[in-house]
């Protein structure tokens, strides 16, 4: 093989392997031909007509037992451009040219490094150098896009929007028309002038999921525990078994976008840990990532009324990005998963929020990870959605539930057995601590009125206290109520008593919870017992000086009858 043959397939080698710089954006450039064609160079009359195609096929990144791609899942709106590169150097330059595919040789390097301007390139303009097409539309087929009737040249090929649930990890390529390679076992080399390109791209639809724990809170006021769980979209099997590397993973971050009116404070501090999935320790601030805030701008994505807070992973030495890359690297073929636990205190006011159809909506994405030549897009993962519901608490009397009860106190729990041990003894000093501080209310202000905690009078009704905004609550999410201060005249109810709050639409009447109470002792309204005192005790006391009186008459009889026989 001559010099040059050598530097042409060696040319058109280093273009297709453009793509490959990027893991889930790997190109695989395929020989399409059906027959021999001959050298661009030696199409003699039919070198001023002579149209070659750049073919390009979307699948989901699936691999088989064996590592083999399964190309089974064609993915649509996929957006392409393709630009014709019209100069090298300054100058033009025509591949039906035998010398000018050492010109493109020449700048192989620095192209494959997305070094466009060290390669001194300049790119075509206008309809005849610039396509653009989108996969599965317009009449294009299933997962591909062809660009039909091309000029004989190097052209840049470009993903400019990625398919939905898709990231754009893939880097702008170069592929030549005609494509030329030489099986190993052959002597000749092969043009293909209708090129086949597979880029591929991560599916990411599933790569991050929210979700809230609500069982260690009730309502406003109180604390809410989301976990954001996000894989990375690049493993070492899907880089080609290549060990995946820091600039492989450029720009790798996770956010969770928080909606700024359901939630007292919304900064850096509500991300309480971050940490890699099955590792003991979790990463640490400053040393493997930094936090940011972001509000929206014409880019981001980020809504007008939320606040976007980002995990951003650094690249210091056996920190952040190299620590996530050595755990890829070992798992091989499963990605690597990083938790991020997000802690918020609600709005006191949740009124907004009340009803299925206005539940509170937590969103969360992440920006893929990614190699040269790739700007970085915020892709939207899962969200986690709470309904919330008001409900008040009626106190009525056992004896008669048309009576309704003033100064009832109540605290809320979300454990049992917390609960259980405030209602046994709710004046012993730590038993009830571990009520929910959201489930709080100052002091009655005039006498008789209600608060969310204490019954008394609110909007006409009596007994009742104000309404509480509360989750709605499942076997796994409950709320529990004691009861601390019995209203006058009545006993406390040391029973716990469980909360169920169904879905319902924000127009629904707040859910009432009855809860009775028992007279005590005192008064007219329980068991009437037999009277003591006054006539009763006079009776008593008559009879018990008479009994006195009688003994003694007796005792003095006798001792004058004893007397008497002594005398004798």
């Amino acid at each position: 093989m001559n010099k040059f043959t050598k530097q042409c397939v060696a040319a058109f080698a280093s273009l297709a392997m453009a793509g490959t710089l990027c893991v889930a954006g790997a190109v695989v450039v395929g020989n399409s031909a059906w027959a021999a064609e001959k050298a661009p160079w030696s199409l003699g009359d039919q070198a001023n007509t002579k149209k070659g195609s750049i073919t390009i096929k979307k699948f989901k990144d699936e691999v088989d037992d064996s590592g083999s791609q399964k190309k089974a899942t064609p993915i649509d709106g996929a957006e392409f451009k393709i630009t014709k590169v019209s100069k090298i150097n300054n100058s033009t330059f025509d591949l039906k040219k035998y010398d000018d595919w050492v010109t493109v040789a020449s700048v192989v390097d620095k192209l494959n490094k997305h070094d466009e301007t060290g390669a001194k390139i300049e790119l075509g303009e206008g309809a005849s150098n610039v396509k653009t097409k989108t996969t599965g539309q317009n009449g294009e087929s299933s997962g591909q896009v062809k660009f039909d009737g091309l000029e004989l040249g190097l052209y840049k090929v470009e993903e400019t929007k990625a398919a939905d649930d898709y990231s754009n990890d893939v880097a702008p390529f170069y592929v030549t028309v005609p494509q030329i390679t030489r099986e190993k076992s052959n002597t000749n080399n092969t043009y293909t002038y209708d090129v086949t390109v597979e880029p591929k791209n991560a599916y990411t639809k599933d790569s991050v999921t929210k979700t809230a724990d609500t069982t260690k809170m009730v309502g406003a006021g109180d604390e809410i525990t989301y976990t954001i769980s996000a894989k990375l979209n690049k493993t070492k099997s899907t880089n080609d078994n290549k060990e995946l590397t820091k600039n492989d993973l450029q720009d790798f971050a996770i956010y969770d976008d928080v909606l700024t009116a359901a939630y007292q404070t919304v900064d850096t501090s509500i991300i309480t840990e971050v940490k890699i999935k099955d590792e003991n320790n979790p990463m640490t601030k400053d040393q493997d990532y930094t936090l940011s805030e972001e509000s929206k701008d014409a880019s981001n994505g980020v809504d007008a009324n939320r606040k976007r807070i980002k995990v951003t992973f650094t690249t210091t030495d056996n920190k952040g990005l190299n620590t996530i890359a050595k755990k890829a690297n070992e798992l091989n073929t499963k990605p690597v998963e990083i938790l991020v636990t997000v802690k918020l205190k609600l709005a006191k006011d949740l009124s907004n929020f009340v009803g299925n159809n206005k539940v509170l909506e937590n969103k969360s994405g992440f920006i893929p990870g990614h190699g040269d030549g790739i700007k970085p897009k915020p892709t939207p993962g899962g969200s986690a959605t709470t309904e919330f519901r008001k409900f008040h608490i009626k106190k009525v009397d056992a004896t008669d539930k048309s009576k309704t009860l003033n100064k009832a106190e109540f605290k809320a729990f979300a454990d049992e057995n917390e609960a259980k041990k405030c209602a046994a003894d709710p004046n012993t000093a730590d038993n009830c601590k571990n009520a929910l501080g959201g489930f709080t209310d100052t002091a009655q202000t005039n006498a008789g009125e209600a608060t969310v905690t204490t019954t008394g009078t609110n909007a006409g009704n009596s007994g009742v206290t104000k309404d509480y905004v509360a989750k709605i609550t499942d076997n796994t999410t409950k709320i529990y109520l004691v009861e601390v201060k019995a209203p006058d005249d009545y006993t406390r109810s040391e029973k716990v008593h469980e909360v169920v709050l169904t879905s319902g639409s924000a127009n629904d009447a707040a859910q009432e919870i009855e809860i009775v109470n028992i007279p005590d002792n005192k008064g007219d309204f329980w068991f009437k017992l037999p009277k003591t005192g006054a006539y009763g005790v006079i009776i008593f006391a008559l009879a018990g000086m008479c009994l006195v009186a009688v003994g003694m008459f007796i005792f003095l009889r006798n001792r004058k009858n004893d007397e008497e026989q002594q005398a004798a």
